[in-house]
């Protein structure tokens, strides 16, 4: 269970106070807590969040890393979110497969730069079984938009084309080093259809139609805004 007290940890039989209403020191720092909500300077930093050898007793937890954590990054002025993925699909997990992980698994995609070795015997010999993350730190984060109102955000791992029925919906592209995909218009919009397309993988996203050519985003969030006329696509935003 999630709320199973730790063995190792020390207890309190109340809340944390300060001295006085009027001291000025407060009684938590959060980027030293386990998960929760951080405020971090740089991605890099968010990126460099510790785990352990071991999960915490909940399973949800290594180190000062949480599943569902948000980390608002000050240089960005973003917020992202700790959702583990398939290393191999890059899908989100969902609570049941998360669960069916073994302890090491749930382990490397909590921190995709994690690699640890377990040594076992079979009969009489030993057996050493490596468990590896993607390599990529930012395969656990997603990028969240706290700041726009009612706006569906959709995850999408395949190329898609757009109707109608994605307006004032943001939709993030989690492309790969081995997976570019593509963005496409239907020619059904009508004039004045709009939507956002952010890419937050490592490969590139390609938007066809945009200005007579492909426009290709970088792989640091960078967000483009696309508007069709009736006889063109427009992409704006940051490359």
């Amino acid at each position: 269970m999630i709320y199973d007290i730790d063995a190792s940890t020390t207890e309190f039989g109340a809340p944390a106070f300060p001295s006085s209403s009027g001291t000025l020191w407060g009684t938590h720092l959060s980027h030293w807590g386990t998960g929760g909500y951080m405020e971090l300077p740089t991605l890099q930093i968010m990126y460099d969040i510790p785990t352990e050898s071991f999960l915490q007793e909940n399973k949800f937890s290594s180190g000062r890393r949480k599943f569902g954590m948000i980390v608002y990054v000050v240089d960005l002025h973003k917020w992202f979110q700790l959702r583990p993925r398939n290393k191999n699909t890059d899908e989100y997990l969902s609570l049941s497969e998360y669960q069916a992980l073994s302890d090491n698994e749930k382990l490397v995609v909590l921190n995709p730069m994690a690699s640890y070795t377990v040594s076992d015997f079979v009969g009489d010999e030993p057996v050493d079984t490596t468990y590896s993350g993607s390599g990529n730190p930012a395969d656990c984060w997603t990028e969240l938009c706290l700041s726009c109102g009612n706006l569906e955000i959709v995850d999408v791992s395949t190329s898609q084309i757009f109707t109608t029925e994605d307006a004032n919906k943001i939709f993030h592209f989690h492309t790969s080093s081995g997976s570019n995909l593509t963005a496409t218009v239907h020619t059904s919009c009508a004039a004045g259809f709009n939507l956002a397309v952010n890419n937050v993988g490592t490969g590139f996203l390609s938007l066809p139609g945009a200005l007579g050519v492909s426009t290709v985003l970088d792989a640091q969030h960078s967000g483009a805004f696309m508007y069709k006329s009736a006889s063109s696509v427009y992409a704006v935003g940051r490359l």
